[in-house]
């Protein structure tokens, strides 16, 4: 693996043409960030870049430019890691490498926003330090050098830690995956020994004594965990996977939005008429000549076009969130340099460019389309393991409960479990077959959870509840024979 400057950015270079990096948006996060030629770019690669429309030795990529107001500081805008390495340390990796390739040049300091724990961790690690400012909605800004006092670090972590949490001071479907996790995992700690907790005194083996009678163990603790899922606001035990199918959701959402806006854009493209002499032209000879007409036409049509792209493709809701391009940067990025430059920068619509803008804009359809699709058959996943993952959890608590029954009816409920623990080893197999196809599921709307892939996280919860579920039914046995 080595580390690799593409290019700094123009203003560094003179020259209007900065480095142009095409990655996989599949396998990328800002995949179009890295068409853009704004910006200088650095990749940590390995391997052969390949032949085909993609660089494929690309493991990690940042994109980076000047501070507008001061030369002496270098702002790293994006930074992007292959899919199938995330979690390597590679994103830190490449902003000190970046960082100290930029210092030995002459900047003064290196400088990055951040919006969440996980990535304020890791470039501390990295030498970025808390400056105590912010920027945008929620992002701390990281310095290098910058000053590395705990209680500043301890400052930056707090707020970045807050600002995790919606506005609306609701609990994240992350945090509140983690909450639902950590309290399975607690519920299969709890055993028969005798103890004393808020008030409730265990009487006998899977009985508790409280202010209004007593209770038997699993009805206590079903009570209590459909408290904890209430007060943290979820109806699911398996909260990874619901937060899974809402991101799922909101993507499918913004791709149909922008699959109908570029058919829109197609269809509004063709309607147009390079080269035609326009309607409201003047008769050769009361006016100008034909052929300023149809210049005249040309430049009308592609003005056309342009507003064509503003009022479909750049008008869909989540375009400032997500996007806040320029009609240049992002048709450069959708559309392909040479068509995207044209659109936004030619002084005429030909009949050349019309088609070339209309299949342009018919292959991002496509992509989008193809898409959906993928999103679609991810949706159908998840909730399929969510039911198979809900219904063998409901029947391993029935089977654990009320151990007092006969040796015969116990070996029955431990044989039970002992199928219920191979189904939901049945979903991590079929999962992790899933997730080995990096084609088959957008493993980037998941890159914010605090683990790997959701279904696998909530499985594994699950299979270490069936197992020590069917541990107490070990226990009950060994001691009614």
């Amino acid at each position: 693996m080595e580390f690799a400057v593409v290019g700094w950015h123009p203003a560094e270079t003179d020259t209007d043409d900065g480095p142009r990096l095409r990655l996989d948006w599949r396998r990328f996060s800002y995949a179009g960030k890295f068409v853009m030629t704004n910006t200088g770019k650095a990749v940590l690669r390995e391997g052969d870049a390949g032949a085909g429309e993609f660089n494929e030795s690309v493991l990690a990529a940042v994109a980076f430019n000047e501070d507008r107001t001061d030369d002496g500081i270098l702002w790293l805008r994006y930074v992007t890691v292959r899919e199938d390495v995330r979690g390597e340390g590679l994103g830190p990796r490449l902003c000190d490498e970046v960082a100290g390739r930029a210092l030995t040049r002459g900047y003064d300091r290196i400088r990055i926003a951040v919006n969440n724990p996980f990535a304020y961790e890791a470039l501390y690690k990295a030498g970025f330090g808390f400056t105590g400012r912010t920027t945008g909605l929620a992002e701390l800004v990281l310095d290098r050098p910058a000053d590395r006092d705990p209680d500043r670090y301890r400052a930056g972590r707090a707020v970045v830690s807050r600002r995790a949490r919606r506005p609306t001071g609701m609990i994240t479907p992350t945090r509140r995956g983690i909450i639902c996790h950590q309290f399975l995992v607690c519920c299969t700690m709890i055993s028969t020994v005798p103890a004393t907790v808020m008030g409730v005194t265990e009487a006998s083996a899977g009985l508790f004594d409280t202010p209004w009678g007593p209770v038997t163990t699993s009805l206590l603790l079903k009570l209590v965990f459909v408290l904890t899922l209430w007060a943290v606001g979820t109806v699911a035990a398996f909260s990874y996977i619901a937060a899974a199918r809402d991101a799922c959701h909101e993507e499918r959402h913004r791709i149909a939005a922008e699959l109908a806006a570029f058919e829109q854009f197609g269809t509004r493209v063709r309607s147009l008429s390079p080269g035609s002499p326009s309607s409201t032209a003047p008769p050769a000879g009361v006016g100008p000549p034909v052929e300023s007409a149809v210049a005249d036409s040309q430049h009308d049509s592609l003005d056309a076009a342009r507003r064509a792209y503003r009022d479909t493709v750049m008008s869909v809701d989540h375009f400032a969130a997500d996007y806040d391009e320029t009609l240049a940067e992002h048709a450069r990025a959708e559309l392909g340099p040479d068509a995207g430059g044209a659109l936004a920068e030619a002084s005429d619509l030909t009949p050349g460019l019309q088609a070339v803008l209309a299949g342009r804009a018919d292959a991002a359809a496509r992509e989008r389309r193809e898409f959906l699709g993928q999103l679609g058959e991810e949706t159908e996943s998840l909730e399929s393991a969510e039911h198979r993952l809900t219904g063998l959890l409901a029947e391993s608590v029935d089977l654990a409960g009320d151990l007092g029954g006969s040796f015969g009816d116990l070996e029955a409920r431990w044989r039970r479990l002992e199928t219920l623990e191979s189904h939901v080893e049945e979903v991590v197999t079929e999962r992790t077959a899933r997730v080995s196809d990096a084609a088959a599921v957008p493993t980037y709307l998941y890159d914010e959870f605090p683990v790997p892939d959701p279904v696998l996280a909530d499985a594994s919860a699950a299979l270490g509840v069936v197992r020590e579920r069917r541990e107490r039914v070990t226990d009950a046995l060994t001691r009614s024979n």
